[in-house]
Parts: C-alpha cells; structure tokens; sequence
C-alpha cells in the first residue's frame, strides 16, 4: 500500500475506497490473465494508475468499514422507530431476531449515555427503545399504537363552538391516550397540546423529534 491507510482511523469512505481499490486491481488481474500478449495496454495502464493494495490491508479496511456501519446502525434505527416501523420491521432490515436488534440499539444507547451525555438525546433514543404497543380489534386487524407519551405534531381542527374553530399545522403534542372502540374506525387517538386535550384520527398525528 503507498498512500491510503486502512483501519480504525480512517473514515468509512476511506476504507471502502482501499477495499474497492483491491477488488478492482483484482478484476484487472483476472483480464489479463485471460488477455493474450499485446492486446493488454489498456489493462496494464489502468493497473498502473491504482494505487497498489496488499491482501491484508484490503481485509483490514473491510473489517473496519464494516464495524463502523454496524456501530452506527443505533441511529438509523432510531430513525426508523420514529418514522412508524416497528421493531420486527428493523429486525428484518438488520438481519437479526427482534431481542437482539432491540439488545444491540439499547447497549448502543446506553454507551452513548455513559460517554458522551452532553451530545447523546438519551429521552428521544429511550422513546424508541420501547417495545411497539399494539391493538387486535374485533375484525382481526392489527393496530400499532402511539405509546402514551410519545411527542407527535397534530394538524387538524379544534372545534371550540358548535361551528368555530381554530386549524393547527404541525403543533407539539404528546400521545395521553388511545379510544379503543370496535365501532368506530380507525380508532381515535387522545393528545394534549398546551393543555388542550384533543381526540383525534391517527393520520392527524405524524411523529416529532423532542
């Protein structure tokens, strides 16, 4: 290797570089093993103007691009969470059962906690962390819930009078409670926004970074 360094200092781009530089010194390898004398210019010029890269440190910028993506997956799957998936969902995404991806985002969030506090949102992250809350109605159908405390941005209109009112774009909320009633659908959704307690429809209610 002449002028790139694989490992734990250098960025994931880096080593992805180093390991897409071997992997195409590899390729051009193979060519002209199957080139025949004098018909091989154009490959040697372009093996030429790679910079070379040993085996090993081809392996060490692969291990580390891949630890680096896996260690900062917390985030993404926070993310996620916030965005309505539910952790069977990530679980799927990530290649993991559903305890061990919720085992992995809660040791992560955990070492954010511990190391870097001032930086780390640990009330937004412990949000994500709970498991989903779901609700069967009497036709069979599998509802997810909002948890009780959740922040969410409500739009909808506040009926003060019998036909007066005031519209709201995207105003802070938080989830208190959820109307469970067979008879109505989809069910209705309790929030409370700077003390005014509204029941609205869930797709009034979008999610809310706090």
């Amino acid at each position: 290797m002449t002028d790139q360094q694989a490992g734990p200092h250098a960025d994931v781009a880096g080593n992805l570089a180093i390991w897409d530089t071997y992997a195409r010194r590899a390729t051009i390898h193979a060519a002209l093993t199957a080139t025949g004398p004098g018909d091989d210019a154009v490959l040697r010029k372009a093996l030429d103007d790679l910079p070379d890269v040993e085996a090993l440190d081809a392996l060490r910028a692969n291990t580390a691009a891949v630890a680096m993506l896996v260690g900062r997956r917390w985030y993404v799957m926070r993310d996620a969470r916030e965005a309505g998936a539910t952790w069977a969902e990530i679980a799927d995404a990530v290649g993991l059962t559903e305890q061990a991806a919720r085992q992995f985002y809660s040791e992560k969030i955990a070492f954010q906690e511990q190391h870097v506090p001032d930086l780390h949102e640990a009330a937004r992250s412990q949000r994500a962390l709970h498991a989903d809350v779901e609700w069967w109605d009497a036709h069979g159908r599998r509802h997810l819930l909002w948890p009780v405390g959740t922040p969410v941005a409500f739009t909808g209109h506040v009926f003060v009078g019998a036909a007066t009112g005031t519209m709201y774009e995207s105003a802070p909320a938080l989830v208190i409670g959820h109307d469970l009633d067979d008879e109505v659908t989809p069910y209705r959704i309790r929030i409370n926004f700077g003390g005014v307690r509204v029941s609205c429809l869930p797709d009034q209610i979008t999610a809310r970074r706090a």
